[in-house]
């Protein structure tokens, strides 16, 4: 007779649904808080400006917290920036703690689970996060004066070698912009050392052109337009006269002794003028010693003379 089998009786199965502990495992729980970027913040006006000297342009570093959270699915992350007025660490503690708070039921974020007590409830980590922001900052700021220090020593080095080098004709200026700012800050060392005062300026700025004109320069062409003109002008007359007194002196007569005599008589200078003989004969490359030479610069004196005395007598006192 077939033994009869005994039904056994199915244990329960723990009761489904939102309890307490299944809401709280579903969470999001806080895994850490890290400083993950330090960045220098320009301001506006200067962001175009090459940034030569980082630490002299930066107005501010801003610092970013970036809270890690994770659940059995993922990690999702919150960052938090530092603004200008951030100067302490509980002022992101508090910042960091309400971003938290306010976004905690959006995101589903539970303070309890992980390590949200220690970052919501005690303020020591906030401290250290504070303290290494502001060693990340130390840094920052010893690498833009290291690469300030590399940028003045590398102009330094260019200064260096024009100033080695010889002077050439060169290609001139590139652009407008370029000759304008070159004549702003010659103008500007000029100003500063003359004190504004031609007494000074015009003494500096001739020796400079004398000092340049052994070197090469062109001193015609640091005259004005009309100036250049001027000065072609009486270069051309000096010429000619220069080529036809030399011409005529390579075999004197009655007349051209005369005719040379006049010649000097008109072009010599007035004694108002402070033009020496000397000068002047270099200037037409003759002799001064010459007799119509003498003769012409007496002339002329005595003629000067008759006109002083037919002004007097034609404007009496």
């Amino acid at each position: 007779m077939a033994k009869s089998r005994k039904k056994q009786k199915r244990k329960p199965s723990p009761p489904r649904g939102n309890n307490k502990e299944d809401a709280t495992t579903a969470g999001l729980s806080i895994r850490e808080v890290r400083v993950t970027h330090v960045v220098l913040q320009r301001s506006k006006n200067k962001k175009r400006k090459a940034a030569a000297d980082d630490a002299n342009i930066a107005d501010w570093y801003k610092v970013t917290y970036t809270v890690f959270l994770t659940t059995q699915t993922g990690t999702t992350e919150i960052k938090v920036n530092s603004t200008k007025d951030t100067i302490a660490w509980d002022q992101m503690m508090v910042k960091t703690r309400g971003v938290i708070t306010d976004r905690a039921d959006e995101l589903g974020i539970d303070c309890r689970l992980g390590a949200g007590p220690l970052f919501m409830t005690i303020d020591g980590y906030w401290k250290c996060l504070w303290v290494y922001a502001e060693s990340e900052i130390g840094k920052k700021k010893l690498e833009a004066e290291a690469r300030s220090v590399a940028a003045r020593k590398g102009h330094q080095t260019r200064i260096d070698a024009v100033i080695a080098k010889e002077w050439e004709k060169g290609d001139g200026f590139k652009d407008r912009g370029e000759k304008h700012r070159a004549k702003a800050s010659v103008l500007s060392a000029l100003e500063q050392y003359s004190q504004k005062e031609f007494s000074k300026a015009e003494p500096i700025l001739c020796s400079i052109i004398s000092d340049l004109s052994k070197e090469g320069l062109r001193e015609e062409e640091l005259l004005s337009d009309k100036t250049k003109r001027k000065m072609a002008t009486v270069n051309a007359m000096v010429e000619s006269a220069s080529s036809v007194i030399n011409q005529m002196t390579k075999k004197l007569t009655f007349k051209s002794t005369r005719l040379l005599t006049g010649l000097c008589a008109m072009l010599a200078p007035q004694p108002s003028s402070n033009v020496s003989m000397r000068d002047f004969s270099d200037v037409l490359n003759i002799n001064r010693q010459a007799k119509y030479v003498v003769d012409g610069f007496d002339n002329r004196k005595e003629y000067d003379a008759f006109l002083a005395n037919n002004n007097e007598s034609t404007n009496p006192k």
